[in-house]
């Protein structure tokens, strides 16, 4: 009975270290699992963390390209205003200068005008200084013929 008894306590033991050994594989499988879960958890925990240090040098990133972009639109608008401003100078200048010019065109057409009239003047006074001339000419003409008649007149009466 006590052999009995004995391998009774055997077999339960045996019985026992077995569910004990499938317990514990139970429990290494459980923390083998765990620790693989905690691994995993780790790794996307690092993963977020990296994302989001990512994400953060993407948004200093894009302000600094906001703020790029809003200094050149900036620098632009004032590039544009100062090529608004030359351009009215410009057209101002440009507009003073046409009716400087204008005017001097009607300056130089009235003295023209003048320099004609007085071209015109100073013909029409040739003009009569030759017909004068002409008639002096004639005249003195006249004149030497008559002299010369007279001188043969003289001649022919201071040879009789």
């Amino acid at each position: 009975a006590v052999e009995q008894e004995k391998i009774r306590y055997t077999e339960k033991y045996r019985e026992a270290m077995k569910a004990l050994e499938e317990r514990m594989k139970s429990v290494d499988m459980a923390v083998a699992s765990e620790q693989d879960t905690e691994r995993r958890l780790n790794a996307e925990r690092q993963r977020l963390l990296d994302d989001r240090s990512h994400v953060m040098k993407l948004q200093e990133f894009v302000m600094q390209r906001e703020e790029e972009v809003k200094d050149q639109r900036q620098r632009l608008q004032d590039r544009e205003e100062e090529l608004r401003l030359h351009a009215e100078r410009t057209e101002a200048f440009l507009a003073e200068e046409h009716r400087r010019l204008e005017d001097r065109k009607h300056e130089l057409e009235q003295e023209a005008e003048r320099q004609h009239a007085a071209i015109a003047e100073e013909k029409e006074v040739l003009a009569k200084m030759r017909r004068s001339n002409a008639q002096s000419r004639q005249i003195l003409q006249h004149e030497r013929k008559g002299a010369l008649v007279k001188e043969e007149a003289l001649q022919e009466h201071s040879e009789y």
